[in-house]
């Protein structure tokens, strides 16, 4: 008769660091363990599980509490499925769904579930069970975050892109298609330097060396590109560079805008400028010299006033008189008024005609 020897102080160690490992491993990795068995009906959760569903030590669960720990609707109906088709077709399961914990609180987990068949029937199903709220609700934020930032990118009133160290396009979004006249497809098929107006070509190029060498972290400047119809178009670019942990450089993140009007406004106010200012000179050389002219009459007949007061003093007592004199007075505030006219645009060019107008 064969007996099963007596378990040494060794091998008894060694169980115990087993456990006191697992133990450690369900702890630390938030993962516990779950045994069904078929015969007994009887359903087993490790510590760590209680835990994970927020339950006291001596707690005793089933198979129908457990499934009730799910979220009603799409989390139950899922993990009952995949359970009934581990009893039935012995299939492993592995998903990750929502409880609400005896806490009442909302959690995602990860369910693991292995059938243990002897001769084609299933006497067990065990497997793993894991606190994943913290990663999952973090990673579908992040996604949120993405979908957001690619929505943005997508649909942003200015033309945005990612180039690759080359310049070649990585990704474009619909206004720099629809600015420049190409299909995204037909974009992703050139580089910058193939719309870039040629006269453009080496500032651009100078601009990409410079932060790649790490002498910028950005570049912004007003260029020309050729669009698909062949017409100029002016645009405002501004550039940066990504780099990874290390400072490596990935790609050109870049944002294109288009002021081809603005210039155009531009120049129309600029040529309006000068021929204001055109007229304003001539209009000053004019005020001048009017000025000019009628200081020497306005001289003259002061002073033929004054030889007549002298002369002939019955004519003051004229009617007339006062008249003339009242004449001459306005004549020389016209005067004074040019003068001034004049010598505010000396220093005040562009406000000449104002000026005159006023006065």
């Amino acid at each position: 008769m064969i007996t099963n020897p007596p378990k040494t102080t060794q091998t008894l160690h060694a169980i115990k660091t087993e456990k006191s490992l697992l133990d450690f491993i369900q702890e630390y990795a938030t993962i516990g363990t779950w045994s069904y068995d078929v015969i007994t009906t009887e359903l087993t959760w490790s510590p760590e599980t209680r835990k994970i569903h927020e339950m006291p030590n001596d707690f005793v669960p089933d198979v129908q509490s457990g499934i009730n720990f799910y979220k009603e609707g799409y989390s139950r109906d899922i993990i009952t499925k995949l359970f009934t088709a581990s009893l039935e077709r012995h299939e492993d399961f592995d998903i990750e769904l929502q409880i609400i914990t005896g806490k009442n609180k909302d959690k995602w987990v990860r369910s693991i579930g292995m059938p243990i068949v002897e001769n084609g029937v299933c006497v067990k199903v065990q497997g793993l069970f894991q606190d994943i709220d913290e990663k999952t609700k973090i990673a579908k934020a992040l996604a949120i975050k993405e979908e957001q930032q690619r929505r943005t990118f997508n649909y942003a009133l200015i033309g945005m892109a990612t180039l690759d160290l080359k310049g070649n396009w990585l990704t474009v979004n619909k206004s720099i298609c629809n600015m420049l006249g190409y299909s995204e497809e037909e974009l992703e098929k050139l580089s910058f330097l193939d719309i870039t107006h040629p006269d453009d070509l080496v500032l651009s190029q100078a601009a990409m060396l410079e932060m790649i060498k790490g002498k910028r972290e950005s570049f912004e400047t007003e260029k020309r590109y050729i669009k698909k119809s062949g017409v100029t178009l002016w645009a405002q670019l501004t550039t940066s560079i990504v780099r990874d942990d290390k400072g490596k450089p990935l790609h050109f993140v870049t944002q294109i805008n288009d002021i081809t009007e603005v210039r155009k406004n531009n120049k129309k106010i600029n040529q309006l400028l000068v021929t204001t200012n055109r007229q304003n000179e001539r209009l000053i050389n004019f005020a001048h010299i009017v000025s000019h002219n009628l200081r020497s009459h306005y001289s003259n007949l002061d002073m033929l006033l004054d030889i007549a007061t002298i002369d002939y003093p019955e004519f003051t007592k004229n009617d007339i008189f006062p008249m003339l004199q009242d004449a001459v007075n306005q004549l020389s505030e016209t005067v004074e008024n040019l003068s001034c006219g004049y010598k505010h645009q000396e220093k005040h060019p562009c406000r000449a005609f104002k000026f005159i107008k006023l006065h």
